[in-house]
């Protein structure tokens, strides 16, 4: 089944604020959006599963690169920006 190109963005809309949600639930749970290198331990404080983590230690630097390439939304910077605050 193939999916026309506003189908496609809302579904990456909806996981990009899939990832948000549990970015802000791990600044919830450890203070902070320092996330685990992929070599390190997931924290055992965290509800996340170690697969949510890695996910997230992949994706927020991919917003970041964004981020530096005005390629984020500018309620994507405000909501990023919130949880650095």
């Amino acid at each position: 089944m193939t999916h026309s190109l506003p189908c496609l963005h809302v579904q990456l809309d909806a996981k990009w604020h899939s990832n948000y949600h549990q970015l802000r639930q791990w600044h919830q749970e450890q203070s902070n959006v320092q996330l685990p290198a992929a070599s390190d331990p997931v924290p055992s404080t965290t509800t996340l599963t170690e697969a949510a983590v890695r996910e997230l230690s992949a994706w927020l630097p991919r917003q970041q690169e964004l981020y530096r390439l005005e390629k984020l939304t500018a309620l994507k910077v405000k909501l990023l920006r919130k949880l650095g605050e």
